[in-house]
């Protein structure tokens, strides 16, 4: 069974654009992880995730 990444999994709560502007406004160091995780309605760890590029990594 192929392990579906991104919009693809069933499970997704986020997009290629939510990904961009989460870590857009994570770089301007006004927004905090858990800010952005309450924000985008996922946990700290998935926005942690995400941020760090340890996933969403198809995503420039």
């Amino acid at each position: 069974m192929p392990a579906y990444n991104g919009t693809r999994h069933h499970n997704a709560k986020l997009d290629n654009r939510k990904v961009r502007q989460a870590r857009k406004s994570f770089d301007t160091g006004k927004w905090t992880v858990t800010a952005l995780a309450t924000k985008y309605g996922v946990s700290w760890g998935t926005m942690y995730a995400l941020l760090k590029r340890q996933t969403w990594k198809h995503v420039a």
